[in-house]
């Protein structure tokens, strides 16, 4: 959820007032358990991170989005993992072992071997081993169907097709222990980036002694994994307030083994505080926050004049991707062309945005590397209404709703232009965002340029989450313009090209069908050779942005955290995923206050 423009100009205003005559903390919270976990500030023991209202997961097979991943992560850990640490220093986050010790990928490419690391123990005390590996990822498969023995009454787990093939059938075809300490998984076919999708937290490995086989974890009940962190409980305020706490794992594995990561985990609590933006930035201001994510753009001059607060902005922009989504099914090439060409980027990145975003010229972010983009520039649409209007009068040619007077001019508020009526669509939005409901004024003036009549969809979040998810007959259907924001479960581009434009994807809101990019996708799939691979990918960018349009690229956002000055060694990220390990605290930075 986001502010208006309006409300986070008030916000600003009423901080201005209350920091000056400001004597102590005040406490945020109203009912006892979630009362502020700072009111003894400073609290050396307690490390709290602000995250704005969503209602997270505890179930690693259900985890879809970034509030559950960061939850779900300090507590359960994966076979490899990205390395944070180093990405503010080269830009770059080196896939390592974790879990795992080594592995090895036969001829074929179809059978991996994991060798495990040994004494690794779960926080109820269950050995880490080569059963609970099986055991963890074979409940996963009951989970997402894949084993086809999931009862009809019960969904499969959101993620399921993260680990399908563009056709569905599931990726493993089998997860067995061979030694103690030694896993062999075998996939149906070669998938090039296995070892990636490793990485994501839907692979995390979960105690079996402690995990329902046949359901999800729910909110309410501990996961248990081998993290840094034990959860400890998650207390609900409303439905998108509440507080979950951890613990320290006292006897934490990685602080022990012979690796380029030996420290104790610092903190003995952790807090996350979810709640609406405007109690968690003022918290932040309060000092009762140590880190906040997604911070209100228009309170980043005040963070940067407070000497107790540090403001990160990398940069390098993230590699989510913000777009314009176009229902093929409903609006032909020709509109959506035209729509691409008529919308001023410039003012979505520097007046919405506050100039804190980089312009997007497709799925595939910079931050993954340039061979993906390059050229892309000159091939996706920029803000140019004559070439809008002409995409217009090309393809209307002798239609008789064409005004004879329209010409493909670049003038703006053009009368003839404007009193045109050749094509009537729906912009789906969330009342309640910011970005998305700014954006609908934009969006009716700019495409009435080009004789576009843009009717107004606003709703509430759920109306809009059920349709945009497709988890209701035809839901994409009802949808025919709608912006949203697209993120990486892991570091290859194909998890950014297959979701959305796969035509058998669930996340494919555009429903575009195209038999070219599913033959270039299944040739990424079993291609080994990264530079043929990424020129694939480039292929399909190319593609989807000169030929098919469907999105218009609008942004990636860039990377900017909020923390406390005596916070350090925090791992900023182009996933923008939270990372607990690392992070200290200055004791001696504290202790001068």
């Amino acid at each position: 959820m986001h502010l208006d423009k309006k409300d986070k100009i008030i916000i600003v205003l009423s901080f201005s007032l209350i920091l000056p005559t400001y004597t102590g903390v005040i406490c945020i919270f109203i009912s006892d358990d979630l009362a502020c976990p700072l009111c003894l500030f400073p609290d050396i023991q307690t490390l709290t991170i602000g995250m704005e209202n969503s209602l997270p997961r505890n179930e690693p097979t259900d985890c879809w989005d970034r509030t559950s991943r960061n939850v779900i992560e300090q507590v359960v850990e994966t076979l490899f993992i990205y390395d944070k640490r180093v990405y503010k220093i080269n830009g770059t986050m080196p896939r390592i072992n974790w879990l795992a010790s080594d592995y090895q990928l036969d001829m074929t490419n179809t059978i991996l071997t994991v060798n495990l690391r040994e004494g690794v123990y779960f926080h109820d005390g269950t050995l880490m081993d080569a059963n609970a590996v099986a055991w963890s990822f074979n409940r996963m498969l009951y989970l997402m169907n894949h084993t086809g023995e999931l009862p009809s009454s019960y969904r499969a787990s959101y993620v399921h097709s993260l680990y399908e093939f563009p056709e569905g059938m599931p990726i493993f075809q089998s997860i067995e222990a061979i030694d103690t300490y030694e896993v062999k998984f075998t996939l149906n076919a070669p998938y090039s980036p296995i070892l990636d999708l490793l990485c994501y937290i839907s692979s995390g490995i979960l105690s079996p002694d402690s995990t329902p086989a046949t359901r999800r974890v729910s909110l309410m009940e501990k996961i248990i994994g081998t993290g840094p962190y034990r959860y400890d409980k998650y207390i609900a305020d409303s439905v998108s307030v509440g507080i979950m706490r951890f613990s320290k794992s006292r006897n934490y594995w990685a602080t022990h083994w012979t690796t380029s990561f030996e420290e104790e985990v610092m903190f003995d609590k952790m807090v996350f505080i979810i709640d609406n933006p405007t109690r968690i930035n003022y918290g932040m201001l309060m000092g009762e926050i140590d880190i906040l994510f997604d911070p209100i753009n228009e309170l980043l001059p005040m963070y940067k004049e407070i000497p107790t607060i540090n403001v990160y902005e990398s940069s390098n922009p993230s590699l989510s991707y913000q777009y314009l989504s176009f229902n093929t099914n409903q609006i032909n090439v020709t509109w959506r062309k035209a729509m691409s060409y008529a919308i001023n980027y410039s003012y979505i990145i520097e007046m919405m945005m506050d100039g804190r975003a980089y312009r997007s010229y497709g799925p595939i972010s910079s931050a993954f590397g340039e061979s993906y983009n390059t050229d892309l520039p000159n091939i996706a649409a920029n803000y140019n209404l004559k070439v809008a209007r002409q995409t217009i009068l090309d393809a209307l040619s002798g239609d008789p709703r064409l005004d004879p007077r329209l010409q493909a001019n670049d003038t703006l508020d053009d009368p003839t232009w404007l009193n045109a009526d050749l094509a009537t669509f729906n912009y789906s939005y969330i009342l309640d965002d910011s970005f998305m409901s700014s954006l609908y004024p934009l969006l009716r003036d700019w495409f009435d340029d080009i004789g576009i009549t843009v009717l107004n969809g606003s709703s509430s979040w759920w109306y809009f989450a059920i349709r945009v998810s497709d988890y209701i007959p035809g839901g994409y259907d009802q949808l025919q313009l709608y912006t949203i924001i697209w993120d990486p479960e892991y570091l290859d581009p194909y998890n950014m090209l297959e979701p959305l434009f796969s035509n058998v994807s669930a996340s494919n809101g555009c429903q575009i069908n195209d038999p070219l990019i599913m033959t270039w996708l299944y040739n990424a799939l079993s291609e080994m050779n990264n530079t043929i691979r990424n020129e694939i990918y480039h292929n399909i960018q190319s593609r989807v942005a000169g030929i098919l349009y469907p999105h218009a690229f609008l942004y990636h956002p860039s990377i900017t955290v909020i923390h406390s000055a005596d916070i350090y060694d925090i791992a900023y990220n182009s996933m923008d995923i939270f990372w607990a390990l690392p992070v200290k605290k200055n004791l001696i930075w504290l202790n001068s206050f």
